[in-house]
């Protein structure tokens, strides 16, 4: 059994052979990080090595991949296979949107491994542990609003990003609705006289 260069949980894993690492260098900044991740989109080119050797000596059974970008992708083991990489392992390629496609993605492994009831069993277990961080909603009154960022230093700031307002307070208290429509396609038309007024967001 063989793990990616970021798997380390639980800590047992970190004693299996590292089978992959990145060609970047992840202690930079997110803004340095961004680009290379952005040029591998444009050019296909991967910033994850797949450590053919290593894997052909661990003569795997399965290999799991994960989305493109954010870990070795179905891709990166197809391109390793192309190169002669020996073995026929079963390729099971991860990639959820959301807590429901995490739960099938259990269960595909299970099937790929032949242990289905221990998927259904894994399963259960997370979502009574997920049902245990969530409490009801309450009946009445404001519902919390969560905002979920986790990109940020790559927008900095919106240049040039108007918000409109009968008076100055206004204007900045329309600011949310602002962004969205700077990030929107599309143009606004605004007053000759209106006041622009530039936001920096982070």
């Amino acid at each position: 059994m063989g793990r990616s260069h970021e798997c380390d949980h639980p800590e047992s894993v970190r004693s299996l052979p590292v089978c992959t690492r990145p060609r970047i260098a992840v202690d930079a900044s997110i803004r340095e990080i961004d680009r290379p991740v952005k040029e591998s989109a444009r050019t296909a080119v991967s910033i994850y090595e797949v450590f053919e050797e290593t894997i052909e000596r661990l003569e795997p059974t399965h290999i799991l991949t994960q989305i493109q970008v954010c870990a070795v992708s179905l891709r990166d083991v197809e391109q390793a296979m192309a190169r002669g990489m020996k073995g026929n392992p079963k390729i099971v390629s991860l990639q959820p949107d959301s807590l429901a496609e995490i739960w099938e993605d259990v269960r595909r492994v299970a099937r790929a491994l032949e242990i289905e009831a221990h998927g259904e069993e894994v399963v259960r277990q997370l979502r009574e542990r997920m049902a245990a961080l969530c409490p009801p909603a309450p009946a009445t009154g404001p519902m919390p609003r969560v905002a979920c960022i986790e990109w940020l230093e790559p927008l900095p700031e919106l240049p040039g990003c108007p918000s409109a307002g009968e008076t100055e307070d206004e204007a900045r208290a329309n600011i949310r609705e602002a962004m969205g429509l700077y990030l929107a396609p599309g143009e606004i038309d605004l007053p000759e006289n209106a006041k622009l007024f530039e936001v920096t967001v982070g």
